[in-house]
C-alpha cells in the first residue's frame, strides 16, 4: 500500500517535468548480448525518434534475444529531457521500471534506490529495479531473473566538472560496459559498472584537487616543501587563492557525498549476492552464477579503492582548510600593515598640522599688535616708542604657548594633581 501512495505522488510530481520535441533527435542505444557461453558482444547504434517506439516494442518482446539494452536520453542545463513525454513514458513503462522513480527523475535526486519486486506486489513485473544517480548521470534499469535480461535508461548530466559534455560522460560509461561485458548475466552488472565508473571519476577528481592544493600552497609559501624566504603574495593574488581554496573544498565535499553513495552501492551488491552465491534456483544459469561470483570477488578491490579515496579525500580537506586559514591570516596581516601605514600617514599629517599651528601661534600676537599699532588713530605710538611693541608681543606670545601647553597636557596635569591630593591625604592620615 505504501508503494501505491509513492507511485501516485510520483506521477503527480512528474507532470511538472518538461520535455523537448524529439522529432529531429537521435538516440544512442547500447546492446550487450551473450552470443554463446564463452562469447559476449556489445554494440552501439543510433535510432531516430520515429524508430523509438518500434525499438521499444521489439526489445521487450518475448522473441527478443536475452541481453542488456540501454538507451541514452539527454537532459539539458535546465533539466529538460531531450525526448517527448510520450516516448519517455512508453520506454519507462515497457522497461517495467518502478513508477516511484519518476519523482526521483523530476527532482534530479542523487543516491541509490533498489526495489525488489514480486508477483504479489505487481504481477506485471517480476523484476528487480534499480535507480542510481550521481554527479555524472542518472541510471535506472530493471532485471528480469526469469529471462534473464536488463532494460536501462541512461540520462547523462551536461557536465560533471571533469567531462565537459554529456557525450564524454556517456562514452566513458560505454567503455566501462565493454570492459566488464562478461558480467552481463548478473542482476548487479550495471550497478557494478556504475560503481567502477564513479570510483574512477572520484580518483581523477581527487588527483586534480591535489594538484590545485599544491599550487595554492606553493603561492602562499605554507607547505612542507616551500622555501621560507619566498616573497609573500599580494592581496589580489591572495583573494584569487581564497576563491580557489573554496572551490577545492566544495569539490571535496561533493566527493564525500559520492563516497557515501558508492559505499551504499557496495553494500547493496554484497547483501544481494552473498546469500545467492552458494544456492541458485533452477532458473539461474551457470553464466549468471559465474557473473555473480566474479562481481562478489571484485567488491574487495572496489572496497579498497573506496577506503583509499576516503582517506585521500579527508587528507585533502584538511590541507584545503589549512590553506584557507593561512590565506585568512595573510590577508589579516596585510590589512594590519595597511592600517599601520594609514595611521603613520595620519600621524605625519598631524605633525604637519601641529607645525602650522605652532608657527601661527608664534606670529599671531606680533602680527596682531603690529596691525593694532599701525592704525591711523595712534600714528606716533610705535614710531617713537618701538619698545612698546615688544612689551606687548613677547608676553602675549608666551602666554599663548602656556595656554596651549596647558590644554595639550591637561590630562597629565589632572592626574598629577590627583596623585598629589591623594598623597597629601595619606600623609595627613598618618600624622593623625
Amino acid at each position: 500500500m505504501a508503494l501505491t501512495g509513492f507511485r501516485i505522488q510520483a506521477n503527480s510530481a512528474f507532470q511538472r517535468q518538461q520535455f523537448h520535441s524529439d522529432a529531429e533527435l537521435e538516440f544512442d542505444v547500447v546492446t550487450v548480448q551473450r552470443s554463446s557461453p564463452s562469447l559476449t558482444t556489445s554494440s552501439l547504434t543510433k535510432i531516430s525518434a520515429r524508430e523509438f517506439e518500434p525499438w521499444i516494442q521489439h526489445s521487450t518482446s518475448s522473441q527478443c534475444e536475452r541481453a542488456l539494452r540501454l538507451v541514452r536520453i539527454d537532459r539539458d542545463n535546465n533539466e529538460i529531457l531531450n525526448c517527448s513525454r510520450e516516448n519517455f513514458l512508453a520506454c519507462f513503462g515497457a522497461f517495467r521500471l518502478e513508477t516511484s522513480f519518476l519523482y526521483l527523475i523530476q527532482q534530479v535526486s542523487s543516491g541509490l534506490y533498489h526495489v525488489r519486486s514480486t508477483a504479489a506486489d505487481n504481477p506485471a513485473r517480476i523484476a528487480d529495479v534499480f535507480y542510481v544517480s550521481t554527479l555524472s548521470y542518472s541510471l535506472m534499469w530493471s532485471f528480469d531473473p526469469l529471462w534473464p535480461s536488463a532494460s536501462a535508461i541512461f540520462i547523462p548530466r551536461h557536465g560533471n566538472s571533469l567531462w565537459a559534455s554529456s557525450q564524454q560522460t556517456f562514452d566513458r560509461f560505454v567503455d566501462q560496459l565493454e570492459y566488464h561485458k562478461d558480467l552481463v548475466d548478473s542482476a548487479y552488472f550495471l550497478l557494478f559498472v556504475a560503481t567502477v565508473d564513479t570510483l574512477q571519476w572520484m580518483h581523477k577528481f581527487l588527483e586534480i584537487e591535489l594538484y590545485d592544493i599544491r599550487h595554492i600552497e606553493a603561492i602562499t609559501g605554507h607547505s612542507s616543501w616551500t622555501s621560507a624566504d619566498r616573497q609573500l603574495p599580494d592581496p589580489e593574488t591572495l583573494n584569487e587563492m581564497s576563491q580557489s581554496s573554496g572551490r577545492c573544498l566544495s569539490g571535496l565535499f561533493i566527493v564525500s557525498r559520492h563516497l557515501s553513495i558508492v559505499n551504499r552501492m557496495l553494500d547493496s551488491m554484497r547483501n544481494g549476492l552473498e546469500p545467492n552465491v552458494s544456492s541458485y534456483n533452477f532458473n539461474s544459469s551457470k553464466q549468471q552464477a559465474t557473473a555473480d561470483q566474479s562481481i562478489l570477488e571484485g567488491l574487495e578491490i572496489l572496497q579498497c579503492q573506496l577506503d583509499n579515496a576516503d582517506d585521500l579525500n579527508t587528507y585533502l580537506q584538511n590541507r584545503a582548510k589549512n590553506q584557507i586559514s593561512v590565506i585568512f591570516n595573510l590577508l589579516a596581516r596585510e590589512d594590519a600593515h595597511q592600517s599601520h601605514e594609514v595611521a603613520r600617514a595620519a600621524k605625519e599629517d598631524s605633525s604637519a598640522m601641529k607645525t602650522i599651528a605652532v608657527m601661527t601661534m608664534v606670529f599671531l600676537p606680533g602680527t596682531f599688535f603690529a596691525a593694532l599699532f599701525a592704525m591711523p588713530s595712534v600714528p606716533e605710538l610705535v614710531s617713537s616708542h618701538f619698545w612698546v611693541y615688544w612689551v606687548f608681543s613677547v608676553p602675549c606670545t608666551i602666554l599663548v604657548f602656556v595656554v596651549w601647553l596647558l590644554i595639550m597636557m591637561r590630562v597629565a596635569i589632572v592626574d598629577s594633581l590627583r596623585k598629589l591630593i591623594a598623597r597629601g591625604s595619606g600623609s595627613k592620615g598618618e600624622d593623625d
